[in-house]
């Protein structure tokens, strides 16, 4: 195929060949292990054993508790075996479902400094009792924190 194109002054290019390659499968449509296997990405969790829950203070990643613990739920998943399920307690107050963590490394090599740029992806469900809850003072709810707790080197 060839293409050529023009500037705001007028001017047109020379005819360019250009090639297109077509890919028909649906955006995200690769297996989580192959998503996994792409180039830059640093860490991948899929939550398919208790193993991948890790431990809790002190080590690289894991589960702490509120008045529930976070749990493996093997009936809704999008990618693995499971899905890492937390459950907010009825008339409960802040950090009640517990938390998970992790680090993107194990020996924290992976660091990022001022004006550096990650991403991190996830997928989230939530029950329609607590989409539609009121909570206490209009606050509403916190999804996520990501934060730089853990550095090399103290």
């Amino acid at each position: 195929m060839a293409a050529r194109s023009t500037d705001a002054a007028g001017n047109v290019s020379v005819w360019s060949t250009i090639t297109i390659n077509v890919d028909n499968s649906p955006e995200g449509s690769d297996d989580f292990q192959t998503r996994c296997a792409a180039p830059g990405v640093i860490k991948c969790i899929g939550f398919n054993t208790v193993a991948d829950l890790g431990g809790g203070y002190g080590d690289n990643s894991g589960v702490f508790s509120g008045d529930s613990t976070p749990q493996l739920d093997f009936t809704v998943k999008a990618s693995g075996a499971a899905s890492l399920k937390f459950t907010v307690p009825s008339k409960s107050s802040a950090n009640s479902s517990g938390s998970y963590f992790t680090n993107f490394s194990t020996n924290l090599a992976t660091q990022f400094g001022a004006n550096s740029e990650f991403y991190v992806e996830w997928r989230q469900r939530f029950s329609p009792d607590f989409l539609n809850t009121a909570y206490g003072g209009g606050e509403g709810w916190k999804q996520a924190i990501v934060s730089t707790i853990s550095r090399a080197n103290g």
